[in-house]
C-alpha cells in the first residue's frame, strides 16, 4: 500500500523517530530504507505541495494525519509561504531571517574562551 494510503500517524505520532532510533540500535540497512521511501516518496511531496499552496484552505484536517517530523516540516514550509507571500504583497516591512537559519556564530574568542575552561 502507498505511504500516503497508511496513516503512520495512528501507530505513532514519533513514528520517523522511532524507526530512526531502531536503525542505529539494530543496524538494520533495509528499515531504514524502508524509512526513506515511506517519507521521501508520496508522502514528502504531499507535505511539501500542500504547505506550498495551502495558504486559504483549513489545514487541520491535514495536519491531524501527519507524524510530529512531518508536522514540523509542514509548519515552517507554511509559515515561509506565508511569509513570502507578505513580501510580495508588501505587508511585510521588516525582513527577517528564519529560525531555521539562526545559529550561533562561534568567534575565535569564544574559541579562545572555551580552551581556557
Amino acid at each position: 500500500a502507498s505511504s500516503l494510503i497508511i496513516n503512520l500517524r495512528d501507530y505513532s505520532y514519533y513514528y520517523f523517530i522511532i524507526g530512526i532510533i531502531l536503525c542505529k540500535l539494530m543496524k538494520d540497512n533495509d528499515l531504514q530504507r524502508s524509512l526513506r521511501i515511506a517519507f521521501c516518496g508520496d508522502r514528502y511531496n504531499a507535505l511539501l505541495v500542500r504547505c506550498l499552496t495551502g495558504g486559504n484552505n483549513d489545514n487541520s484536517e491535514f495536519s491531524q494525519s501527519l507524524t510530529s517530523t512531518e508536522y514540523k516540516i509542514f509548519q515552517q514550509g507554511y509559515q515561509t509561504t506565508e511569509e513570502l507571500k507578505n513580501w510580495h504583497t508588501r505587508k511585510s516591512y521588516i525582513i527577517q531571517q528564519s529560525n531555521i537559519l539562526k545559529r550561533k556564530v562561534i568567534t575565535t574568542s569564544d574559541n579562545d574562551n572555551n580552551k581556557k575552561n
